[in-house]
Parts: structure tokens; sequence; C-alpha cells
């Protein structure tokens, strides 16, 4: 999983997605798809496709919904699920 799945998967199902960033900050991907982090005032030290591999917990907030805490084995297994096309599973004639 890369980040641009997770930027993917924040549009496709209209989440904000929260990561935790070595330095103690998190990096916010919105509805959108725009990754930032928030009170970042500079360029980074980082390259943040490198902190999103190597993030294990995941926050995942849907409008109106508690945030959601997701371990990256679970938050794999909803990109991928949310990147294979609706009809995969269909089995007739048309």
């Amino acid at each position: 999983m890369r980040l641009l799945d997770a930027r993917k998967f924040a549009v496709r199902e209209q989440v904000t997605l929260r990561f935790p960033l070595t330095g103690g900050s998190q990096c916010l991907v919105d509805k959108h798809g725009i990754a930032r982090v928030p009170g970042l005032t500079g360029p980074p030290g980082f390259q943040l496709e490198d902190e999103f591999a190597s993030a294990q917990q995941f926050t995942l907030e849907r409008s109106g919904a508690p945030p959601q805490q997701l371990n990256r084995a679970a938050m794999e297994q909803l990109t991928h699920r949310a990147a294979e096309p609706a009809h995969a599973g269909a089995d007739h004639d048309d």
C-alpha cells in the first residue's frame, strides 16, 4: 500500500485519514486526496511517502461517525477492497 492508494481511498470513500509521523506530528489526507501536515511551516525534513510506508496506525474519520483506529493490515485491506472494480464479482453474461 502506498500513499497514493490511501489518497484514492479517501476520495472514493469521502473520509479523512490520519497517520503519525516520526517527529511526533501527523499527516492528514482529506476527502479530496490532499495530504498535508498541519503546523508545518517550511520544507519538511522527511519524505511523506517514506513516513507513510513506516506508519503502523491510522485513524479513519467518517462524517457523523466516531474516529476508527486501524492497524496497517486493516488499512491495507480497506484500500485493496475499495480499489477493486464493482463488477469484479459479477458472474453473469451480458
